[in-house]
This record gives structure tokens, sequence and C-alpha cells, in this order.
């Protein structure tokens, strides 16, 4: 009995340290990171940072279940906003690998950025002033498409500031931004929407577009490593364009979005 006590107090020690020891490592990770996350960009890039995500989240809450009641209160059937609501989803599928590749080569990451902020800006005014069934669906095209840029713009640009050892504390940061943005910007248009009236919602959603730019004006370009930002190596390796063409070798990398997406799509009646 004294031997077996004996054992499991041994192996309730092991377990601590190793315990222990993994707590150390980790948060001495955590704090290389913070450091590398701090190292050689300005204060300045990174709060320019940190409001262009806080914006963007504020800018996309403008989106998605507003624009469903939007069309709803305009008498729009439940066919019509599903198929509206499902031309910007599936836009956005179709563009995410093409932009990707696109961020990918094109050194100009802020401009790619400026360009989103400013095409969602144009879909919130046209729902706001123009919701008719065709302009409509250019509109939730356009924010789908920007969808399929942006993301990855705003991902380039972290990752050329800070590097790979730094990625996973600057995407949290990011994160958190974005959390917050999105928790301050729904109950307020959804008051505007509500007291005001429901184009305030986009209205609201394109004027936060203009601190959006400002947000992004203040990340230096001279930052945002061009090799760093593609995750390339060093050298010749950094240059070297790879084909997204090779993506397709991979049928379940390929067809899987796809096949997700299909959950967005409005269900037709014979399968009610």
């Amino acid at each position: 009995m004294a031997h077996a006590l004996a054992a499991l107090e041994e192996s309730i020690a092991r377990s601590l340290k190793s315990v222990g020891r993994s707590i150390l490592t980790g948060f001495g990770q955590f704090l290389d990171a913070r450091k590398a996350l701090r190292g050689s960009i300005s204060r300045k890039s990174r709060q320019g940072l940190d409001w262009l995500n806080f914006f963007l989240a504020d800018i996309q809450t403008g989106f998605g279940a507003f624009v469903a009641f939007y069309l709803a209160d305009l008498g729009w059937d439940k066919n019509q906003v599903g198929l509206a609501l499902s031309a910007g989803t599936v836009a956005g599928l179709i563009t995410l690998l093409p932009g990707g590749a696109i961020v990918d080569w094109v050194p100009w990451k802020r401009a790619l950025a400026a360009i989103g902020v400013v095409t969602i800006a144009a879909s919130a005014l046209i729902l706001a002033f123009a919701p008719t069934l065709f302009m409509v669906f250019i509109a939730e095209i356009l924010h789908g498409i920007t969808s399929g840029i942006v993301t990855p713009a705003i991902a380039a640009i972290s990752l050329g500031l800070v590097g790979r050892g730094a990625m996973s504390a600057r995407t949290g940061r990011n994160n958190a931004f974005d959390a917050a943005g999105n928790a301050l910007t729904a109950g307020a248009m959804g008051a505007a929407g509500q007291y005001i009236s429901k184009s305030a919602i986009f209205l609201g959603a394109a004027a936060l577009c203009i601190p959006a730019l400002i947000a992004l004006s203040f990340i230096r370009g001279d930052e945002i490593n061009y090799a760093r930002a593609r995750n390339a190596g060093l050298g010749q390796g950094a240059t070297n364009f790879q084909r997204i063409f090779d993506l397709t070798k991979n049928l379940g990398f390929t067809f899987s979005p796809a096949a997700f997406s299909c959950f967005s799509l409005p269900m037709p009646r014979c399968f009610r």
C-alpha cells in the first residue's frame, strides 16, 4: 500500500512538473510573440492596423442580417431575399481563391484594401438609395467580391508587418478589435434602423468607410515586407509566383468550399 502511494505521488509530481514546464514554455513563447509584435514596426502602423480592423467590422455589421430585414421591409418575398444574399455568398466564394492570389502577387497591399473599402461603401450606398432588384444584386455581388479581397489583404498586411513569429499574436489582436467593432456597432445600427430609417444602417456603413481609410493611411507602406507578406522565402524564392492552378491538384481543397457554400443557398420548394 505504501509503495502504491509513493508511486502515485511520484506520478503526480512528474505530471505537475510537465504542466509547469508547458506553462512556462507557452508563456515564454507569448512574450517572444509580443516582443516581435512590437519589434520593427512603428506605433503608428500598429494602431492603424488595429483601428482598420475595428472600422471594417463596423462596416460589415451593416450587411448580413440587416440586409434581409431591410429587403423584407421593402416588400421582397423570402425567395428574392434568399437569392440576393446567395448571390453575394457565391461571389465571395468564387473570388476568395483568385483574390488571395492577387493579394499575393500585388505589392500594393494597402491600395487593394482601400479599393475594397471604397467598393463596400458603394455597395452600401446602392442599398440605401437604389434598392431595386437589379441594383441590390449588383450591390451584393460587389460586397461578396470585395470580401474575397479585403480579408486576405488585411492578413497580408499583418504578416508583412510582424512576420511569422508574431502572426498569432497579431491575429488575436485583429480579432479583438474586430469583435469590439461588431459589439459596439450592431446595437447602434439596429437602433438607427428602428428609430431613424431602415436605410440609415447602410448610410452609417458607408460613412464608417471614411475612418477606415484614415486608419489604413496610418499604416506605413515601407514597413510592409513584400516577401514576408506573401509568406515567401528569401532571395529567388521571394519572387517566384506560385501558380494558382497547382491548387486544383488537391480535389478536396477545390470542391469542399463549393460543398460548404450549398448550406447558404436558398432551398428549392420541392425539398421543403
